[in-house]
């Protein structure tokens, strides 16, 4: 009998020793409390500038963590003590990045999320009111209107007077501000940019994305440019981008409207010099067909591609204002700029990059008022490309976005 109990006492004892009481690390997934981790990192900046992100973390064991992360951007580090994610980004979209952390037991994650680092920011519209489609003024909340999203970046130039020239300090950009006095035909006027002696930078004609990026639309009356910019005619300026399948015509954008036209090449028009610094002048564009999104590392800005329906300016506004797309439901109407940067010049009928499964040669609303008459939105024919105003009880195309700033 004692030595029943003696083997009984022992077992009992071997058993404990291996775990089979108080907790263990090692053994006992049941007792252990989970990590924690939070954070909201920035999804959106310009490629070139510096992006860190650290996310929280909390183990109620007091446990040693450990982070990992998947689907890394290449241009990224990765501080497994501390879940830091840092870099430079250079452009494009970097998706379905998943930072996690782990106790040895356990391991959470943060929901899966996105870097777009696009070459250049989109700036605001200079649109702050809201009209309905008769044109009565309107409280812009819940709108989703250019005056309520206000998406963009927030238009910042500075002049030099002594140099005469303007700097776009959001994507660096150098214009002459000594819009021509006297008009030229392009030939002339392209001559006259390229041989400027203003300052010490080289100087171009501007494509029509560059000179789009100083249009005003959030004004009344002429001239639809941004006040920081000398103005000596509103009226229509020379780009260097030729009309597809004319090049004896070339595209214009009207400081007296805002609108853009094509005029042949000897015609005599205004112009205003931009500096010759390389970049991206088209988007750069890719569609993702499992979720039906066209992504732009030009602008960083995601497009619902998919099966088109014709609607009036307002009911545009609510059906992308409440449509769920991709796994995304912060869609939204485009604004002029940004429904502009989508307008393919490079084609015609339509003029859409061939990334879109969807296009249309057909007018597409924008959620911008033309404040000309505010009865009338901005759209955007995309037979041609060219920006354009239509009563807004009309019934159009709408391409919805997300992103940006």
């Amino acid at each position: 009998m004692r030595l029943l109990l003696i083997l009984s006492l022992f077992i009992a004892l071997l058993s404990a020793g291996c775990g089979g009481g108080s907790s263990s690390k090692s053994g006992d997934k049941d007792s252990n409390n989970a990590p924690e981790i939070s954070g909201t990192p920035v999804t959106f900046l310009k490629s070139g500038n510096a992006y860190t992100f650290t996310p929280s973390a909390y183990d109620a064991d007091n446990d040693e963590l450990v982070f990992s992360i998947s689907n890394k951007p290449d241009w990224a580090t990765f501080d497994t003590a501390t879940g830091t994610l840092s870099g430079t980004p250079t452009k494009g979209f970097y998706r379905n990045i998943i930072i996690s952390v782990s106790d040895g037991i356990d391991t959470t994650s943060l929901q899966a999320f996105q870097i777009a680092a696009p070459e250049l920011l989109l700036l605001k519209t200079g649109q702050t009111g809201c009209w309905n489609a008769y044109g009565t003024s309107v409280s812009c909340s819940g709108t989703n209107q250019d005056g309520d999203t206000l998406s963009g970046a927030d238009p910042d130039f500075t002049a030099n007077l002594t140099s005469n020239t303007v700097t776009d300090n959001v994507n660096g950009i150098l214009w002459a501000n000594e819009a021509s006095p006297i008009a030229q035909n392009y030939s002339t006027a392209s001559y006259l940019c390229e041989n400027s002696t203003l300052g010490s930078s080289l100087w171009k004609l501007p494509d029509i994305t560059e000179l789009e990026m100083i249009v005003n639309y959030g004004t009344v009356s002429a001239p639809y440019l941004f006040s920081t910019f000398n103005n000596y005619a509103s009226d229509n300026y020379w780009t260097s981008k030729t009309e597809y399948g004319n090049v004896s015509y070339l595209w214009m954008i009207s400081f007296a409207s805002g609108l853009q036209t094509v005029d042949v090449s000897n015609a005599s028009h205004y112009y205003r010099c931009v500096d010759r610094t390389s970049r991206s002048t088209q988007g750069i564009f890719s569609r993702d067909s499992s979720n039906g999104i066209v992504y732009d590392a030009r602008t960083g800005l995601e497009w619902a591609d998919r099966p088109l329906s014709s609607m009036t300016w307002t009911a545009a506004l609510d059906y992308c204002g409440s449509m769920t797309y991709g796994g995304y439901s912060d869609w939204r109407t485009p604004n002029i700029r940004e429904l502009n940067s989508i307008s393919h010049k490079a084609a015609a009928s339509p003029a859409f990059s061939t990334a879109f499964s969807y296009p249309a040669s057909a007018y597409f609303w924008s959620s911008t008022t033309y404040e000309g008459d505010y009865a009338t939105s901005w759209t955007v024919d995309f037979s041609t490309g060219a920006a354009k105003t239509i009563s807004k009880t009309g019934s159009n195309y709408v391409k919805c976005v997300r992103g940006g700033e």
